[in-house]
């Protein structure tokens, strides 16, 4: 079930919810690799995709584990999407995993991602510091800003889900934020 405020967080002090949900697509499934709270890189990636031929939805499945830092893969073609989990601390490239599901010749609809890092400004936007040398930009919505200088060295929980670009240099349209304490 979509929301109406399904395009900005709910701002609730420093901190906003940590649920993302996409109708019947959720980032709660079960695969998942040990993530300390401590240490920045993603958590999770979701590809909603429609996966109607298992032979295919299989080759996507060993074309994704070959991904640099995937630590596993769930595919569940009945609810039509593919869960990966991402090695502690590390981070796959968003237009990479992109990439993958379209040139296996799927199209994907949406990938969410949910990632520990810090809020940074990259040239005059906002952005997720998940290593020294990557970051993924964040879209700019309302109530960021304020969270962003209320979370100052802290690290966040972010959750949202990933803009690809004709360019590669997608963004993370943030669905919600949380201040680690």
């Amino acid at each position: 079930m979509e929301s109406a405020t399904r395009n900005r967080p709910r701002l609730a002090g420093a901190a906003l919810g940590a649920v993302l949900l996409f109708g019947a697509v959720s980032t709660s499934a079960g695969v998942t690799a040990p993530q300390s709270p401590d240490l920045p890189g993603m958590v999770r990636v979701t590809i909603a995709v429609e996966l109607s031929c298992p032979s295919c939805a299989a080759g996507l499945e060993r074309r994704l584990r070959r991904l640099d830092y995937v630590a596993g893969v769930e595919v569940s073609p009945s609810g039509g999407q593919i869960v990966l989990a991402v090695e502690p601390g590390r981070h796959p490239d968003p237009a990479a995993v992109w990439d993958t599901v379209r040139n296996a010749g799927f199209i994907p609809d949406r990938m969410a991602v949910a990632a520990i890092g810090h809020v940074t400004d990259r040239n005059g936007t906002p952005a997720l510091a998940l290593s020294p040398d990557f970051a993924l930009p964040l879209v700019e919505m309302d109530g960021l800003t304020a969270t962003v200088t209320s979370a100052g060295v802290r690290l966040v929980t972010v959750t949202g889900h990933w803009h690809a670009s004709p360019d590669g240099a997608g963004r993370l349209q943030v669905e919600s934020l949380e201040v680690r304490q």
